[in-house]
């Protein structure tokens, strides 16, 4: 049985070495691509040199749709997080893990999946709070995963984080 309301927790993760609460799509090219050249060596070979164009263009697509959503153009590009308690063992180019409260955040959207692929699809949509919990509230969210329990993650709801002066402390 699917729960009443959505998780109150948001799982970001992150290399380390970099950091938490960064967005490749803000670096130049030359940086993306020696990064995405690292994340490819650890463990994520399906990055391939088409993904930062393709990762533009779908943040460009959540701009968009983040502007309709709250009736304002973000002032910045999104922070990714997964929607529930996430382990950090499933992703080899982002280790770390951090887990906060949903309600501690400001502006935030939703997609159903992968946002890089909910973008490329015909009936793509990007959720506020009041839809996903309408969402959760008629159990609508079966397939979705909300913790990876030890598992890499198939279908999950994807966090966009907007604002960042609601971000945890490090």
């Amino acid at each position: 049985m699917a729960p009443a309301t959505a998780p109150r927790l948001v799982t970001h993760i992150y290399h380390a070495g970099r950091g938490p609460f960064r967005n490749l799509c803000e670096l130049p090219d030359d940086e993306a691509h020696r990064i995405l050249a690292e994340m490819r060596a650890s463990g994520r070979p399906k990055l391939t040199p088409e993904y930062l164009a393709r990762r533009r263009a779908t943040e460009a697509w959540l701009l968009r749709q983040a502007e309709e959503l709250f009736g304002k153009r973000p002032s910045c590009r999104p922070l990714y997080g997964f929607l529930g308690s996430f382990g950090h063992s499933s992703d080899p180019s982002r280790p770390r893990a951090i887990r906060f409260e949903l309600a501690s955040l400001g502006r935030v959207s939703f997609t159903l999946g992968d946002s890089m692929s909910v973008a490329s699809r015909t009936d793509r949509r990007l959720l506020g709070r009041t839809a996903l919990d309408a969402l959760f509230a008629a159990g609508d969210v079966g397939r979705w995963d909300l913790t990876d329990a030890g598992r890499p993650a198939r279908d999950f709801i994807e966090v966009q984080i907007w604002e960042r002066a609601h971000l945890p402390l490090l």
